[in-house]
């Protein structure tokens, strides 16, 4: 069962990802600037542009 703090942290990543990917910034600035460990963010970034 998903509790609104799962979904709301689904949609964070999501979002994380889509500036990542979309905003011009490096993956570094944007870990930095959303307090989230650059690595994670990569690896996301990676499984969500190749599907």
């Amino acid at each position: 069962m998903y509790t609104v703090r799962t979904v709301r942290m689904d949609e964070f990543r999501q979002d994380a990802v889509r500036i990542a990917l979309t905003s011009g910034l490096s993956r570094r600035q944007v870990a930095e600037d959303l307090g989230v460990g650059l690595s994670r963010l990569n690896r996301r970034a990676i499984v969500k542009s190749s599907v």
